[in-house]
């Protein structure tokens, strides 16, 4: 009788989290249609769920497996990676399909020693048709597995309903409010040997901030309330100040033990940079403006002719064009290549102002160009350090 409980409610919420995921990409699309009379149409297959309680699906997929071998249909792929993992796999087949893949389509992986995230991005891999890619995540401890435009969509959307409109809307409201406040208005400066925390105590009160302080990650690096701050300056903004105050703490200190300051959810936070980069984000940017292609247009063709024929050199021959066709031997560059150029130029920009350390492999980091717009997963410190990068 327990184990029939334990199946049902595995079914059930893999079926909440499915229903949950074809709702929210509606949403997203802006697409409303007629409610399906009878059962839904979006099923999930949890074999591996019937026979046994699942796990945390986060904790599954860095769990190596030491050897397998998948070979099958799409379809029978993923199957086997809930009975690997004993984990919920949902695959939305209309986002394959829109992506250009069947259930019927054979692939195979094989390998030992490796995590289940890898072998899920291994199938995923397999499973994607040339120039669509596929995508995976999981939510509500279901493994989705989508297509790339849709995946994005449903990661977007799911942020949106993690905060609640109205305090979405304070949120960026305060933040607006704190941006401004910290980088607008010039003002004096003058501190003599006063303690760190008499000086955030300063900002906090005079620019009506709120500010908060990791004082076990600063005291961890060396830095306390009593560490002294000298600074005398004018015609400068709080925020400039603040970055002026860390600059001569962090003196002889490495990146990662270096305190910054950096604005989260409407909070001035305090930490050190190892802390803030464990705290990811992502943020999308229009670039449309910066990816603008400006094709070549090809002027009229001008021939020297005199009235009676055609002008000829002293050798004889006939001069035609002004414009010789040598540069028709030339491969003349595509819009695609072109574009395709200017966005690797744009994400090698982006990644060289902080470093490779940051960006994947070896760090956290992300960045892609989606329908002309920027989007950048990285953690607090290096969006700080972006911005850092970014100053005159």
């Amino acid at each position: 009788m327990t184990e029939k409980l334990g199946m049902n409610r595995d079914r059930v919420l893999g079926l909440f989290a499915a229903v949950l995921f074809v709702g929210l990409f509606v949403f997203c699309s802006g697409e409303a249609g007629a409610e399906p009379k009878g059962k839904s149409k979006a099923k999930v297959k949890t074999p591996a769920a019937a026979k046994q309680k699942t796990v945390d699906a986060n904790k599954a997929i860095a769990e190596k497996v030491e050897s397998y071998s998948i070979t099958g249909t799409v379809d029978e792929a993923f199957g086997r990676v809930e009975k690997i993992g004993k984990v919920i796999v949902y695959v939305d087949w209309d986002g394959l399909r829109e992506a250009g893949v069947k259930k019927t389509k054979r692939i195979a992986v094989a390998g030992t020693n490796h995590t289940l995230k890898q072998i899920i991005a291994r199938l995923v891999t397999k499973s994607a048709s040339r120039g669509k890619p596929l995508s995976w995540l999981i939510h509500e401890n279901v493994v989705i597995i989508t297509s790339q435009p849709r995946a994005m969509k449903l990661r977007k959307r799911l942020r949106d309903i993690a905060t609640a409109p109205k305090a979405t809307k304070q949120t960026k409201i305060l933040e607006k409010k704190l941006e401004k406040t910290v980088a607008g208005k010039k003002h004096k400066f003058n501190f003599d040997a006063i303690p760190l925390s008499d000086v955030i105590d300063y900002f906090r009160e005079t620019f009506k901030i709120n500010i908060h302080v990791n004082w076990k990650a600063l005291e961890s690096v060396g830095v306390d309330k009593g560490t002294e701050v000298t600074l005398k300056v004018k015609d400068v903004s709080a925020g400039k100040a603040l970055d002026l105050v860390f600059s001569g703490i962090n003196a002889t200190a490495g990146q990662m033990d270096s305190v910054y300051w950096v604005i989260d959810d409407g909070v001035v936070m305090i930490s050190t940079g190892s802390v803030l980069n464990k705290t990811m984000r992502t943020r999308v940017f229009d670039v449309s403006d910066l990816l603008h292609i400006v094709t070549d247009a090809k002027g009229p063709r001008v021939e020297l002719q005199t009235i009676g024929g055609k002008c000829t050199d002293d050798s004889g021959g006939d001069s035609g064009s002004i414009f010789e066709d040598d540069d028709k031997a030339e491969k003349e560059e595509s819009t695609a290549e072109k574009r395709k150029k200017l966005n690797a130029a744009l994400i090698e920009i982006v990644k060289n102002s902080i470093g490779e350390d940051l960006w994947q492999p070896i760090g956290k980091g992300s960045i892609k160009i989606y329908k002309k717009q920027l989007v950048i997963t990285q953690s607090l410190l290096g969006f700080k350090l972006m911005e850092k990068s970014l100053q005159p």
